[in-house]
């Protein structure tokens, strides 16, 4: 997965942890959610690398796991309406 071009919204669906990393770089994966991580971070005070190595590595954590919860499915399921109510707010 190419984070850098992914939105933030999928970006916190696709991987459980990656909410704690977009609050730790104040990040806004919510109403700001439709846009890339690459646009998200422009002219912050920090680099596309280091947010990339905390998001590896909240990746690998879940991958070492292999344990899918009910709780996982849940959360997918609410990210998935989240970036729908985006998708369909942008409308108007």
């Amino acid at each position: 997965m190419n984070y850098l071009e992914t939105t933030l919204a999928q970006l916190a669906c696709d991987i459980p942890g990656a909410t704690r990393i977009f609050h730790k770089y104040k990040l806004d994966f919510c109403c700001g959610g439709k846009k890339s991580l690459a646009d998200s971070i422009e002219g912050r005070n920090f680099t596309a690398e280091e947010i990339i190595a905390d998001l590896d590595a909240v990746s690998q954590l879940q991958s070492e796991s292999g344990d899918k919860t009910h709780l996982q499915s849940s959360l997918n399921i609410f990210c998935n309406v989240i970036m729908m109510f985006i998708a369909f707010s942008s409308l108007n």
